[in-house]
């Protein structure tokens, strides 16, 4: 009788296992959080990380080194996974900067696509200029 408990016990553990596996989405909002921390701090260079290889030289470029750009917020305002696996997002952002020597804050919503490969999410779209 214990070994038809044990069984038992086997395949409802076995049959709960998918369930319990995470899921890509659930690591989304530490990534898009860790992105828009290292933008507020001018950690361009740990940003660019963030980006496909793809887009990361041209990312790279629109942050020069020179720090006339600053950063104060970005705040989501729609994320959307585009596949049943949740391995496509689509993220609505709206950012707060100003461009030195001006001192006139900035508002721009932008628009970033994401995409859970190997290594955790990539933004696979390149990321607009900030005029």
């Amino acid at each position: 009788m214990k070994t038809v408990y044990l069984l038992l016990l086997f395949f409802g553990i076995a049959a709960c296992a998918p369930v319990l596996q995470p899921r890509p989405a659930d690591s989304f909002g530490e990534n898009y959080q860790e992105f828009a921390k290292r933008l507020v701090w001018q950690d361009y260079d740990s940003a660019a990380g963030f980006m496909a290889q793809d887009y990361r030289h041209d990312f790279q470029e629109k942050f020069p080194q020179r720090g006339d750009i600053r950063i104060l917020e970005i705040r989501p305002e729609e994320v959307l996974f585009e596949d049943p696996e949740q391995q496509r997002a689509v993220c609505l952002l709206r950012i707060d900067y100003y461009r030195l020597p001006s001192n006139t804050l900035k508002n721009l919503k932008i628009r970033l696509e994401w995409e859970f490969r190997e290594k955790g999410w990539k933004i696979v779209s390149p990321f607009p200029d900030l005029p």
